[in-house]
């Protein structure tokens, strides 16, 4: 869990880093969350926050099973 900056451009995601870079320009907090834990402690930090918070969750894509 951290800060999106040099986080990112380690793992040389250009989707989340454009994702961030817009809402850092539009003044939100960026934070990424990998886990459950991550995902709980960054929306307390967000909640607590005095702007606005942008989350992202990493999923891994799948098929979705319908029907």
């Amino acid at each position: 869990m951290s800060n999106f900056s040099g986080r990112l451009a380690y793992q040389g995601s250009t989707c989340l880093t454009w994702i961030t870079s817009l809402a850092k320009g539009y003044g939100c907090r960026t934070a990424l969350a990998d886990t459950a834990d991550d995902i709980r402690a960054q929306f307390k930090l967000a909640v607590e926050a005095d702007g606005p918070t942008v989350i992202v969750v990493r999923t891994q894509p799948q098929d979705a099973k319908l029907g």
